[in-house]
């Protein structure tokens, strides 16, 4: 997921930072992160890697259609899709799904954040709980912990 790795990133420069000292880098001040200015800087990233991928899918050709869709049948050697209200025949089809985060099922889980929720965050947290085992969970938690947040 794109914007997570461009706050990997940003956690990576922080820890690096951090860490300066011990390696004889002289270093005045712990950093800051302007987090309105991080995102204004990781949506822009996310953007032109979104065009550099229409543009690349416009070079070979491939018809990008975005929708919720469903495969019809197969003709032969090739294969019938639905998109929406148009339908479409090809020789090869390629379904990229992609993936929604779930909120916790429990009393109080409407209170919670999904992945989404926290790329909208206008600041960075001063505590975070997060709720989960997973990689994405260990992900967001390290990331958080880096950027100076009390997880």
């Amino acid at each position: 997921c794109v914007p997570k790795k461009a706050m990997w990133l940003a956690a990576d420069l922080a820890d690096a930072s951090r860490f300066a000292r011990a390696y004889g880098f002289d270093s005045a001040a712990a950093p800051h992160l302007d987090w309105a200015r991080f995102v204004k800087l990781r949506d822009e990233y996310i953007e032109r890697i979104h065009g550099s991928y229409r543009g690349r899918f416009s070079e070979l050709d491939i018809e990008l259609v975005e929708g919720k869709g469903r495969l019809l049948a197969a003709d032969g050697d090739r294969h019938r899709v639905a998109v929406g209200d148009r339908e479409f025949s090809a020789r090869h089809v390629l379904v990229a799904t992609g993936a929604r985060p779930s909120r916790l099922d429990a009393p109080g889980g409407d209170l919670g954040m999904v992945s989404d929720d926290v790329f909208a965050l206008r600041e960075c947290p001063r505590h975070i709980a997060i709720v989960g085992g997973g990689y994405i969970a260990v992900e967001f938690a390290g990331v958080f912990r880096a950027l100076g947040a009390r997880v």
